[in-house]
């Protein structure tokens, strides 16, 4: 799989490299892989509600 490095139970985060554990958070708009819960909560969730915001007008 692309853009995840497992090391036992911990793997890489696509978008900042830092390490996670369990499933991680799909990082999309921004990346393939997946990411840590700080990114998933201060990148890409604010990403997508921007996104959401910018369709329905």
């Amino acid at each position: 799989m692309r853009g995840i490095i497992t090391m036992g139970n911990a793997k890489k985060c696509c978008l900042c490299g830092g390490i996670y554990s369990g499933y991680g958070h799909n990082p999309q708009p921004f990346a393939e892989g997946r990411c840590c819960a700080i990114c998933n909560f201060e990148k890409v969730i604010p990403e997508r509600v921007r996104l959401f915001g910018a369709i329905r007008r």
